[in-house]
């Protein structure tokens, strides 16, 4: 099978076992390495002590495979829509109850995603014979998932540092398969403006109604017109947040993060910001 067949024959797969979106990547260096680096100087990291190792494979992900295994040479960035319904106000502002982020309705998304990673690599072996494992992760592994998120067309990295689709929006689970095998790779979102701003001026804190770019994200039917990608001037999710926890536009600060001090920390949740969490007690999906 040809590289060309193979691919397509990834992306009918990888829709029929359940993933709204896949694309792939040549392997390469994560283009926010130096954010990151920063952001986990500062110390923004907190509990997640995790977050602080391994950072040359956050950067280089073909360091995940070592010794004599075959090179890492195609990333399968894979994304499914987690959104299921929205709750009633009377329901999500009821003081009495308590509000779980809704990615977390259900059974854990790690141990239902995994699988299929694994049933896809499965698949892929089975056409081109190869007998090494590839590497699947679901957002467990050293992998700046959003980088790749964006840099293969499922969304862009829109001021609330999540992944957003331009019609499927930000309610995606992400999920990457990286393989040694060399596939027809999706184009990057096409930059109609595109601001090169350094690590360390994000870190300071940005503008919040500013426009630091737009992208034209191609479709994977090309008959369609590819949508727009912008967060443009937008600050809804900067200013809608209670406890404040964006220090600007792509800079979210744990340490005043509701999901984190619901999900993340095992330390007490500081008095000053008890107030502001409401009726939420696991995540935010504000």
């Amino acid at each position: 099978m040809n590289p060309t067949e193979l691919t397509l024959t990834i992306k009918r797969a990888a829709n029929r076992l359940g993933f709204d979106l896949c694309r792939i990547v040549p392997m390469a260096e994560a283009r926010h390495a130096d954010f990151f680096d920063s952001w986990i100087a500062h110390g923004r990291a907190g509990e997640m002590t995790y977050l602080e190792r391994n950072a040359d494979k956050r950067r280089h992900p073909q360091l995940l495979i070592t010794g004599d295994l075959p090179p890492l040479r195609s990333l399968i960035v894979l994304a499914v829509n987690y959104h299921q319904f929205d709750l009633p106000p009377a329901v999500r502002n009821d003081p009495s109850r308590g509000i779980i982020a809704s990615y977390a309705w259900g059974n854990d998304y790690h141990e239902i995603i995994r699988p299929l990673l694994y049933e896809l690599d499965e698949l892929i072996r089975g056409y081109t014979h190869r007998t090494a494992l590839g590497k699947c992760l679901v957002d467990t592994g050293p992998v700046l998932e959003r980088d790749w998120a964006q840099q293969a067309g499922i969304g862009f990295t829109g001021k609330n540092c999540c992944t957003i689709h331009p019609e499927e929006g930000s309610w995606l689970l992400l999920a990457t398969l990286m393989v040694p095998e060399e596939l027809i790779y999706d184009p990057p979102p096409q930059p109609l403006s595109e601001l090169l701003i350094p690590a360390e001026t994000v870190m300071a804190g940005l503008p919040g109604a500013q426009n630091y770019g737009s992208w034209l994200i191609q479709n994977q039917d090309p008959q369609q017109s590819p949508p727009m990608a912008t967060c443009g001037r937008c600050t809804r999710c900067l200013t809608g947040c209670p406890t404040n926890a964006f220090v600007g536009p792509y800079h979210l600060d744990p340490q005043r993060c509701i999901a984190y001090w619901t999900i993340e920390a095992s330390a007490p949740i500081p008095r000053a910001l008890r107030s502001q969490f409401g009726n939420r007690i696991f995540g935010c999906d504000i």
